[in-house]
């Protein structure tokens, strides 16, 4: 039902949370937030939320449905909001309501915003695989885990979880079963079991489907994100870098991002190197991390106040990493070790990731969505670490 074509180049997803706390942890080391003077006309004298804002009011339909799911992430500004509050008042197709009302709730994660996202996700069939198909089409680079993303934490929140719970569900239940993204839903603690429990119920019924609703991925968006690239300030540079990861990319688009990681090269600086993998080295960064613990809290306070779409950061990269060394404990059991790697390796991995979960226990609430002390407590209790850990403001929170 559901295009599964991709175009190429498009957006490199999955090392995009960990690139993007390198990015930022780069921005804030390095002291690189001045203002660049040269600016072309699409970026002058405004902000990635002032412009996005301005394409939320753009004549084509595409485009402003695109702009929706791009600023899912930004930090909350007036101009951002106001522009999504008009929107969400005029406007009168019913797929861009939802989608408006979705980046409306990510960015404010008010309890009456996120109530009426809520409210207005669809269980039809035909506004549902039109939605989807649009996210697929405007957001491929999430591969249809933007919306799933947000239901998903919001399903962690307990003054949410009854009605975000069964949507994430739906979206499990109803997408392609070969396609991969949506195995961690199925995984997940919360959703699998509801999924399973409640299938015959979530499967929408596609045999008086309607064509699905074409929306070809307009270029507005993709010249912004251009125009910041090459001539916006550090920190809007940064911020439309990380954007990038959630759409594909235009020729122009491509070469701006590609120039972007490329002057990084040579630079000795471990954080900054990782600007140019696709798959990082992840376990340089965790051992600078556990070297450094307080460089945590300084990535994570970063990466909210530029771009951090739901479930897509350092953290949840953090997260899979972990969820890795899971699937590789059968194979130890048998005294098989990744390159080539023996036990002595295994305890000095297993001791960083260790430091870097001590590290988030202490950070506070500020930084943890309810998800992720979920997960913490989960892999304190996996890594056998002390009972005391994090009490206080860095506690884990009761596991849903």
């Amino acid at each position: 039902m559901i295009r599964r074509e991709t175009k190429e180049r498009t957006c490199h997803t999955i090392g995009a949370g960990l690139l993007g706390a390198v990015c930022l942890a780069v921005l804030l080391l390095s002291g690189l937030g001045t203002a660049c003077p040269a600016r072309a006309a699409q970026a002058a004298d405004t902000s990635p939320a002032g412009a996005f804002a301005r394409l939320l009011e753009d004549p084509s339909l595409a485009t402003r449905i695109q702009a929706c799911f791009l600023v899912a992430g930004l930090p909350e500004e007036p101009e951002l909001v106001d522009s999504l509050r008009r929107r969400s008042r005029d406007a009168t197709d019913e797929m861009e309501r939802v989608v408006v009302l979705y980046a409306l709730a990510t960015t404010t994660r008010d309890a009456g915003d996120c109530e009426a996202f809520l409210a207005a996700f669809p269980t039809e069939p035909q506004l549902f695989f039109d939605l989807m198909e649009a996210e697929w089409a405007l957001a491929r680079g999430t591969f249809n885990t933007g919306l799933a993303d947000f239901l998903l934490l919001l399903a962690y929140e307990p003054a949410t979880r009854r009605k975000a719970l069964p949507h994430v569900a739906r979206i499990a239940c109803n997408m392609p079963g070969e396609l991969e993204s949506m195995g961690r839903y199925w995984k997940d603690p919360l959703v699998g079991p509801y999924a399973r429990k409640h299938y015959e119920s979530l499967r929408l019924d596609d045999s008086d489907l309607k064509s699905l609703r074409d929306l070809p991925e307009p270029s507005t968006c993709a010249d912004t994100l251009t125009a910041f690239l090459r001539h916006g300030s550090e920190a809007e540079k940064t911020t439309a870098w990380l954007m990038t990861g959630r759409m594909g990319m235009s020729d122009d688009l491509y070469k701006a991002w590609k120039a972007f990681g490329a002057r990084e090269k040579g630079k000795e600086d471990i954080l900054a190197c990782f600007l140019l993998l696709d798959w990082p080295d992840d376990e340089a960064f965790v051992a600078r991390l556990a070297a450094e613990p307080e460089l945590l809290q300084t990535v994570l306070r970063a990466e909210k106040g530029l771009y951090r779409p739901p479930l897509r950061g350092f953290l949840e990269t953090f997260w899979d990493t972990l969820e890795t060394d899971e699937d590789w404990q059968e194979w130890r059991t048998r005294g098989i070790y990744r390159d080539k790697e023996g036990p002595e390796d295994e305890e000095r991995r297993r001791a960083r990731r260790i430091a870097v979960l001590k590290a988030l226990a202490r950070i506070g609430q500020d930084c943890l969505e309810g998800y992720d002390r979920c997960q913490l407590e989960r892999y304190i209790r996996q890594f056998g670490i002390a009972e005391d850990t994090g009490r206080g403001e860095g506690k884990a929170g009761p596991r849903p």
